[in-house]
């Protein structure tokens, strides 16, 4: 099992929740089972009876883990969260991944529970910590990084724009230094959260519904002229993420129009609740 720790606390649906990482991967976020039934209204005892009685559905490791089997319990005493009596009397301390917690939803089969599903994914699993202080790499260190993306961005055919803007997000994010580029480009391009914020798609929460916006355009015939690849980097996360051209937004404007804007948008493994700002609907 990787090294579990408890990371401060976290405002999920108007309530405030241990931060937990690890269990099922570096960095990755996880929710105790008595949180989850805080969150969702129901009983603690109802939530590991809805366990138990399917355990066979869930990887023991991947899915969920007995925190009573492990020493991480006697950590969670210490950080104040239970008494010892309490874990004594506790048969299980389920500890759930985000995988785990929609196979758990999905368990549920209530229309509340997908409701809250979405805003927990919103607010909790999905939420890259943006506020961390960030604290600067030395200049070779981001030097060499910038040689390395050079090259993977030449080896790509990627255009002369999308390389200055790749270089200069990585200077600002990793070295806190601005490079006086300005980006003159034929087109622009939108990440998911501005595509739904200009659409007016919204998840329960009330934040821009950016992962059904994401399924969405999977679903939609994108060209490749039609979207690029951008190096992004915020707080501890970095990565590529793919932003899209005017012409996509249109598009999904389009399918939103001929569904007749839908609550309810389908993903491939999943669903996501979604409403619409009082412009759009």
């Amino acid at each position: 099992m990787n090294e579990l720790k408890l990371v401060g606390k976290t405002e999920v649906c108007g309530i405030e929740i241990p931060h937990i990482e690890g269990g099922f991967g570096k960095g990755k976020k996880c929710m105790l089972a008595m949180v989850i039934a805080k969150l969702h209204n129901k009983s603690q005892n109802k939530v590991n009876e809805r366990i138990n009685e399917n355990i066979k559905r869930f990887k023991i490791g991947i899915d969920i883990i007995d925190l009573k089997d492990s020493n991480f319990a006697i950590r969670l005493r210490d950080s104040g969260l239970f008494t010892q009596n309490a874990l004594n009397a506790m048969k299980y301390l389920w500890l759930l991944s985000e995988r785990g917690y929609a196979k758990l939803i999905k368990i549920f089969e209530d229309d509340l529970s997908w409701e809250k599903y979405d805003q927990i994914l919103d607010e909790y699993f999905e939420f890259r910590n943006e506020h961390i202080e960030i604290k600067s790499e030395s200049l070779s260190t981001v030097n060499e990084a910038a040689e390395i993306l050079t090259n993977v961005i030449d080896e790509a055919n990627l255009s002369p724009g999308i390389k200055a803007l790749t270089l200069k997000t990585l200077y600002k994010e990793k070295a806190n230094l601005l490079l006086p580029i300005e980006i003159k480009s034929e087109k622009q391009y939108f990440d998911t959260t501005q595509i739904a914020k200009r659409l007016g798609v919204m998840s329960k929460s009330g934040k821009p519904a950016t992962t059904a916006i994401s399924q969405l355009i999977k679903q939609l015939d994108i060209s490749e002229d039609e979207k690029e690849a951008f190096f992004e980097g915020k707080g501890k996360w970095q990565g590529t993420v793919y932003k899209y051209a005017d012409s996509v937004i249109k598009k999904v404007e389009n399918w939103l129009k001929e569904n007749n804007y839908p609550a309810l948008i389908r993903g491939n493994s999943q669903n996501y609740h979604v409403q619409y700002a009082l412009e759009v609907a």
